[in-house]
């Protein structure tokens, strides 16, 4: 024998037949067995099979229905948020538009108020026309009472005989009291 195969074979000779009777014994123990009842478990393993595949097929059926569910649900989402957009848009306006309103009120109010003040105004001033009108016609009036007292005047000047009774020669007839009274005054009464 040479001395590299020495090296090799450290194992004594009895293990290596111990392990030789050891893998015969259990080929034969195997080998001796009966066999087990591989009907009743492979109808057991049927069964579970076909479990399992009854709760694949509800599960992908309950898997696809979620993803319509979520499918439909952000759909729904979606137009939600479109018709939020547009409720937060026109309460803007409706803000805005209040706005408006309450500023078109203060003006209405404040042209009324000038309405009113310059109705006043005017009825004032109506009123103060008027009371011009009045005094206007009276100072005519006077004017002319003072015209025709002065034309009179005026007229007597010019015949001066009109203005100098004349004497009775009669002493028996008193002076007529009414030719006296019927010469014009200077206040414009005739």
């Amino acid at each position: 024998m040479s001395p590299a195969r020495k090296n090799s074979d450290s194992l004594p000779n009895s293990v290596k037949i111990g392990a030789v009777v050891l893998v015969v014994c259990l080929g034969l123990y195997g080998c001796a067995r009966k066999p087990a009842d591989r009907v009743g478990d492979n109808s057991a393993l049927e069964t579970k099979v076909t479990k399992l595949e009854q709760d694949l097929r509800s599960s992908n059926n309950a898997r696809d229905k979620a993803r319509r569910e979520v499918t439909s649900l952000e759909t729904e989402v979606a137009r939600l948020q479109l018709e939020a957009n547009e409720k937060v848009v026109l309460a803007q306006e409706k803000v805005a538009l209040l706005e408006k309103i309450k500023t078109i009120q203060s003006e209405r109010d404040e042209l009324h108020k000038m309405l009113v003040a310059r109705t006043n105004e005017r009825d004032d001033l109506r009123q103060q026309v008027a009371q011009r009108i009045v005094e206007r016609d009276t100072l005519t009036g006077r004017v002319d009472k003072f015209r025709k007292g002065m034309q009179q005047l005026m007229a007597q000047d010019d015949n001066p005989a009109s203005i100098i009774p004349t004497i009775p020669t009669s002493p028996t007839t008193p002076p007529n009291p009414a030719a006296v009274s019927a010469a014009p005054t200077l206040g414009g009464n005739s």
